[in-house]
């Protein structure tokens, strides 16, 4: 007997420092999605970017389940039966050649930050011609890119806050030129930013010159580009998640990060044992709430996203600023991103199927493009 369920490919890990991130976020997907429905593979992708074999992907999930049970897997249910079934059986290590043999009706790429989040892994997919899950090559790339995104930003009147982008070879060759030009543009304190990473891994506050400095240097261990931003003095964070297709688009209801005691929302803040449960709802004025609805509309279309992303502001006093866009936020059933979407009554297994349904979708609109013309008719 066949099995008719949708076959989908769930890949994870990558060549990241947000890596760890991405297992955790794979495990809640795994955990949560409706095993009923899809037929699924999980991939591993190791550290240095190669896939896993049986025996790597065992002990991944293994760990995952011995390090994370209490919070993916809350009490016994059918995802952590499920995954363990996963380690018992493993499952092919070849992704590439699933791939090319349209093995799958899905990929889910569940990989944060560089190599996956970026439009990589969505170009290989494009290239291939495989559905996939989540916005798709351009999207992925300008979002990532933090100057990339305010440029677009601020040529359809979104507010940002001043920045400026540094390159590596530039503060190499003239480290004092460029530690001069930033303290004229803009008064301290700023933030040094990692222009495409996520997590806030490499985010760090200055409010001198030998912070910034020293900011800059150890930024630039993560990207070749970054961007030093205007700080400001204990601005609200609030984020909301935006969900679907062309002019078919669902907003969350928006939330607010909480940093407790640290002076921005950082690594610790999210991930760590300072970390605090965000506001859901976020308590806010009407009018600012419209604000931010009417921008994430605005940066839907703009950025021509689809399938999902999360939106993150800064306000200050009545002013909202875009800080940035995610195309692929982290899963955790209880974190602030699937809390805003359970707010409006969408549960971590509506979400996957609805996410897993727009990909689908966007890859049947883009199949419609025309690919052949005829040489003979243009030069006639």
């Amino acid at each position: 007997m066949s099995d008719s369920r949708m076959k989908v490919a769930v890949v994870f890990g990558g060549k990241s420092t947000e890596h760890d991130v991405s297992i955790i976020s794979a495990g809640h997907i795994l955990a949560n999605i409706d095993m009923e429905k899809y037929f699924v593979e999980p991939f591993y992708v190791k550290k240095d970017g190669t896939f896993a074999d049986h025996q790597e992907l065992t002990l991944c999930l293994e760990n995952l389940l011995n390090e994370h049970r209490d919070k993916i897997f809350p009490a016994m249910k059918e995802g952590e039966i499920e995954l363990k079934k996963w380690i018992a059986k493993g499952t092919s290590s070849d992704f590439l050649g699933g791939i090319a043999g349209k093995k799958f009706d899905i990929v889910f790429p569940v990989l944060h930050g560089l190599n996956g989040e970026d439009g990589t892994i969505q170009g290989m997919l494009e290239f291939m011609g495989v559905p996939y899950v989540g916005c798709g090559v351009s999207a992925s790339a300008f979002c990532i890119d933090k100057e990339a995104t305010k440029v677009i930003c601020q040529v359809n009147d979104i507010p940002v806050m001043d920045y400026t982008a540094v390159k590596k070879y530039e503060w190499e060759n003239s480290t004092e030129n460029i530690i001069n030009d930033i303290q004229k543009k803009m008064n301290y304190p700023f933030y040094v930013k990692p222009a495409r990473l996520g997590s806030s891994i490499g985010i760090s506050r200055a409010e001198n010159t030998v912070e910034l400095k020293t900011s800059l240097k150890d930024a630039f261990k993560y990207d070749c580009k970054v961007v030093v931003e205007q700080g400001v003095e204990s601005p609200r964070e609030l984020t909301v998640g935006v969900m679907g297709i062309d002019d078919q688009v669902s907003l969350s209801a928006i939330g607010e990060f909480s940093r407790g005691s640290n002076l921005y929302f950082n690594f610790d803040s999210k991930y760590g044992k300072t970390g605090h449960k965000g506001l859901v709802p976020a308590p806010l004025e009407e009018n600012i709430q419209e604000i931010i609805e009417k921008y994430s509309h605005l940066i839907f279309k703009k950025f021509e996203l689809s399938g999902f992303a999360r939106i993150d502001y800064f306000l200050c006093g009545d002013k909202v600023y875009l800080n940035e866009i995610n195309t692929m936020p982290g899963f955790e059933t209880g974190d602030t991103f699937m809390r805003i979407w359970q707010n409006k009554g969408v549960d971590m297994q509506k979400f996957i199927d609805k996410a897993i349904e727009y990909g689908v979708l966007s890859f049947h609109s883009k199949s419609t493009r025309l690919y052949e013309i005829e040489i003979k008719s243009l030069i006639e």
